[in-house]
């Protein structure tokens, strides 16, 4: 098990982008595009980020975030 962590600066601006295995259509069903927008709400309820901007495609998703430290 690695103890790598990475390290984000809280000034900063990180654009994030996600996609499934084998571009497998996992973002389209509504059921899992609201599991993953509570997620977001819920790290930024949590303070752990804030996301100024979000796209789900169908087999991936971008956004625009700052960490918290």
């Amino acid at each position: 098990m690695s103890n790598w962590r990475p390290d984000f600066q809280p000034e900063h601006l990180y654009f994030v982008t996600t996609k499934a295995v084998n571009y497998a259509r996992l973002f389209q069903r509504d059921v899992i595009k609201r599991l993953l927008v509570d997620t977001f709400d819920r790290f930024r309820a949590q303070k752990r980020w804030e996301l100024y901007c979000f796209v789900i495609m169908p087999n991936h998703w971008h956004c625009i975030a700052q960490f918290s430290a």
